[in-house]
């Protein structure tokens, strides 16, 4: 008998998780894929699938097989499986299976199974179609033919696909049952399952109906693994100590919601939403007030992660937009927000940010919108630093308590005027001397209000030499709602 690895990937998530604007059918499709590569050994029979580490929606196993045509048999038996179940039909899967080498060519085999992984993916379909026939198109995907009645908020009735049906029954299902397996007990609360209920508190003011959505990416992690070794029992535990610490995270931020009234809804319910988790990934949405909060704590958390000796760090976007703002469009922009942390830094826990009043504020253009968010150099021989935007995890608590402890006694009105002289560019007409002046007065007066109400010069000098001191201020007034 000769020994095979078999990689599962889920792939094209843009129709099958975030197609739609349906928090229980998104929520549903990405615990599906979790559940699916999870359990793909059980469901697979007969066969000898030995699960070796899973992650989203990324499944690896070993298994024996006599010869090519038998090893091609249990891959085309999975493949098979996973298309004909009632609930996955809907994804779309890649499969693959690869002759094991030696341990040590171990992180080879993976890469080799990755690259015929993408392979199979460039030749299918982005989107899985089922043979269920309807004169009505789907209510929710907008995509797919519409063949069954759901219940819907405010005891409506949507007709909608199978797809959708049976991802939205899940979501409702199984979110209690997702954390309580990940951290190892039962739970005393529920939770949300809409975002209008997650996000509504009219004690809030004007965050009242607003939510923040968290991304995080790992940096580097793939070479993090190589750069140890390229066992097959290093790769393994590599994954297991990154699951390990992400599970203590997770229950760490559940004890702190259960103490924490902020988090709970008027019926006692938890306010979070999972909508990815494993592999390299995650990403939450909180209530907007939580958003900060929740982020800060997860990079506190994750400081001291490390694999023999080298730190895991994590780049992130983070956005704060109106509950309904199109999910799929959201996601898309934290991703790319923390495609920009990633790129200033790998080596450090790095994040981006976006306050959006409508989505439609920022544009397709991220770059170009967030070099009009920078700072405006006054003179020709002055550049612009968009990077200045790009936040370091560990800074978030200095800028948070600052805006918390001073903001009944630091005048906005200046705050107001720093902020748009800041960001106006300079114009051929302008006077660079009155523009330069203006700003160290804006500045000045500032500086004076924070010290007057107590905020010590030297530590004020430090938040400036943390942040740059025009754009501290510009931060502070993008978040002066959010933190307070």
């Amino acid at each position: 008998m000769s020994q095979y690895f078999l990689r599962v990937e889920a792939v094209n998530l843009g129709n099958f998780v975030y197609d739609t604007q349906d928090l229980s059918t998104v929520r549903g499709g990405g615990l599906l894929l979790l559940n699916a590569v999870e359990k793909l050994a059980d469901l697979v029979q007969p066969t000898n699938l030995k699960v070796l580490t899973t992650g989203a929606s990324i499944g690896l196993y070993e298994f024996e097989a006599t010869d090519l045509t038998t090893a091609q048999a249990v891959r085309d038996a999975v493949q098979t499986t996973l298309a004909n179940d009632a609930k996955l039909q809907h994804a779309t899967f890649v499969v693959s299976f690869q002759p094991k080498s030696d341990d040590q060519s171990f992180a080879r085999d993976i890469e080799v199974l990755q690259a015929k992984n993408r392979w199979q993916q460039m030749q299918s379909p982005s989107l899985a179609l089922s043979s269920a026939q309807g004169v009505q198109v789907c209510e929710i995907d907008l995509v797919r033919a519409a063949t069954r009645d759901v219940s819907a908020p405010e005891n409506k009735t949507w007709r909608v696909s199978e797809s959708v049906a049976t991802r939205r029954q899940v979501g409702q299902q199984l979110k209690q049952k997702f954390y309580e397996e990940h951290i190892g007990r039962p739970l005393q609360r529920n939770f949300t399952h809409e975002l209008n209920e997650l996000t509504e508190d009219k004690a809030k003011g004007n965050l009242n109906g607003k939510m923040a959505l968290i991304y995080l990416d790992g940096n580097q992690f793939g070479f993090i693994k190589r750069s140890v070794s390229n066992s097959r029992a290093e790769w393994l535990k590599f994954d297991q100590t990154v699951q390990s610490y992400r599970r203590a995270m997770l229950e760490g931020l559940l004890d702190c919601m259960e103490a924490d009234s902020d988090w709970q809804t008027c019926k006692g319910k938890h306010r979070v939403e999972t909508l990815l988790w494993g592999g390299d990934e995650l990403m939450w949405i909180v209530p907007a007030w939580k958003g900060w909060e929740a982020l800060q704590y997860f990079y506190q958390q994750s400081e001291k992660w490390q694999f023999k000796g080298q730190p895991l760090r994590h780049s992130g976007g983070l956005v704060f937009c109106h509950h309904n703002a199109p999910i799929h469009r959201i996601t898309a922009l934290a991703q790319n927000l923390a495609k920009l942390a990633k790129a200033k830094s790998r080596a450090q826990n790095l994040f981006a940010y976006e306050v959006l009043e409508s989505f439609d504020h920022v544009g397709r253009d991220l770059e170009a919108y967030r070099r009009e968010r920078s700072p405006q150099p006054v003179t020709t021989t002055d550049s612009l630093n968009p990077e200045t935007l790009i936040l370091d995890g560990m800074t978030m608590a200095a800028l948070g308590d600052f805006v918390y402890d001073y903001a009944e006694e630091l005048p906005r009105k200046p705050l107001h005027e720093l902020t748009e002289e800041l960001l106006t560019a300079l114009r051929p007409t302008d006077s660079v001397t009155q523009r330069e002046s203006t700003r160290k007065q804006l500045l000045k007066r500032l500086q004076s209000a924070a010290i007057k109400a107590g905020k010590p010069e030297d530590a004020l000098q430090q938040l400036f030499n943390s942040f740059g001191e025009q754009s501290f201020w510009l931060h502070a007034n993008a978040l002066w709602d959010y933190l307070v």
